[in-house]
């Protein structure tokens, strides 16, 4: 997945790709639909204020009907897998010390059902969320 870094607030993000989606005329689900498209690989991307992407694609709901996330390598933003994010987010949460061993993080994992780690690739990856995480 990507995760978005940038200056924007979510809501300063929902601003701007609202008032595209109105600029565009395409705040009613049938515009959008004919727009964007309405198949899972479908998909059109808008560039904000802060130079980020942003996929739009439709959502199947009539009411909120657009599904928006950060482009792959979009400027501001970084792709990690979502099982080294829950690692780090669960070793902060349970175990929390600041020296991390991979004791403590096979046990973090083992909160979430996840298998232990195996691969110093994977250990080091999940280091890093900790310390990104850590900073914010």
């Amino acid at each position: 997945m990507d995760v978005y870094t940038g200056p924007l607030t979510p809501e300063e993000i929902i601003e701007e790709i609202d008032e595209f989606l109105k600029t565009n005329y395409l705040t009613e689900f049938e515009d959008f639909l004919k727009w964007a498209g309405i198949n899972p690989t479908e998909f059109k991307s808008v560039i904000l204020s802060d130079d980020s992407h942003w996929v739009l694609k439709y959502f199947e709901n009539e009411v909120r009907f657009v599904h928006s996330f950060p482009a792959r390598f979009s400027p501001h933003s970084f792709r990690v897998k979502a099982n080294t994010l829950k690692s780090a987010i669960l070793y902060l949460i349970v175990v929390g010390k600041d020296f991390i061993t991979e004791d403590d993080l096979n046990f973090a994992r083992a909160e979430a059902g996840l298998s232990p780690i195996k691969d110093v690739v994977d250990t080091e990856a999940i280091t890093e969320m900790i310390e990104i995480l850590r900073a914010v």
